[in-house]
């Protein structure tokens, strides 16, 4: 994504475009692509963690939407699921052309296990906006949040099948083959996702938990050397290819490779818990990086 387009020219440290891309990926997807909603959503990622100042952009700004986005987004990362359902109806009244509302207000419903209404809401969605997969995948995971785990694999395959392009359905429909044990199945579906989106950090990552779920330490480890190739910077595949190698009895690769992640991601809560387990099985991964 060219940064600049919508107006991040100087940004020291990528506060901007971290907080830019936790709060709406690497696109603006279907969100107004003027300037004005450019320039005002970069001034509300400017705001991230300032409540007051979202409000009063929302007060002087009542025809955008973006500070209620911003809201909402805030919302789901502290699963305030009261707050979200607010924010994503006033999105609703305020924008109905924006599927954003739609989808703050179904996740609130699960959120809030009213089951009924968000499976009633998913299933306008669907009709609204025919060509997002949003609707789809809420009528999926509200059967899971029943537990009616035969409507959500047929939904998913559904989702899935509409939408063959859209990765999500995929993850979801092998999670719930690995949660249903059907590990062989699991195992044909992540390798077809692979080769669906060979450039997705979340398919290599799906494809090394199958591996880890069924027990396959060497597909795992081999797994984790491919991700490690692709995605460098990605610490999962550290941490699980130290794992995979614990695993399998060879503690001195263990050790190695965790100590390489100690110091590539030294905060990074998985690598370090697998340290621990490193340790704890004898092996000697060296000092932690000095933090200071």
């Amino acid at each position: 994504m060219d940064w600049r387009s919508i107006g991040i020219v100087s940004d020291p440290g990528g506060v901007l475009i971290g907080l830019w891309r936790r709060a709406f990926g690497d696109a603006v997807g279907e969100l107004p692509k003027t300037d004005a909603s450019r320039s005002m959503m970069k001034k509300c990622l400017e705001f991230r963690y300032i409540e007051w100042e979202l409000k009063k952009l929302r007060a002087d700004n009542p025809d955008r939407p973006e500070p209620l986005l911003i809201e909402g987004r805030n919302a789901r990362d502290d699963k305030d699921w009261a707050k979200l359902l607010e924010v994503g109806q006033i999105l609703q009244r305020q924008f109905p052309a924006l599927f954003e509302g739609y989808a703050n207000v179904g996740l609130a419903l699960r959120g809030l296990r009213r089951l009924d209404q968000a499976e009633a809401l998913a299933l306008s969605v669907q009709h609204r906006f025919p060509r997002n997969p949003a609707g789809f995948e809420s009528y999926a995971a509200c059967a899971e949040a029943r537990g009616d785990l035969v409507a959500a694999e047929q939904r998913w395959n559904e989702a899935r099948r509409r939408f063959p392009g859209t990765l999500w359905p995929w993850i979801r429909c092998c999670n719930l083959l690995m949660r249903l044990g059907r590990l062989d199945e699991a195992e044909v579906l992540a390798s077809a996702v692979v080769a669906a989106f060979p450039d997705k950090v979340l398919a290599w990552t799906l494809f090394t938990e199958v591996a880890e779920v069924a027990g396959n330490w060497d597909a795992m480890a081999t797994r984790c050397d491919e991700g490690m190739e692709r995605y460098e910077g990605i610490p999962e595949f550290y941490a699980r290819g130290a794992r995979a190698a614990r695993l399998k009895g060879d503690i001195v690769a263990a050790s190695a490779l965790i100590a390489k992640a100690t110091f590539m991601f030294p905060r990074d809560k998985a690598t370090l818990e697998e340290r621990e387990h490193v340790i704890k099985a004898g092996g000697d991964p060296g000092p932690m990086p000095d933090l200071r």
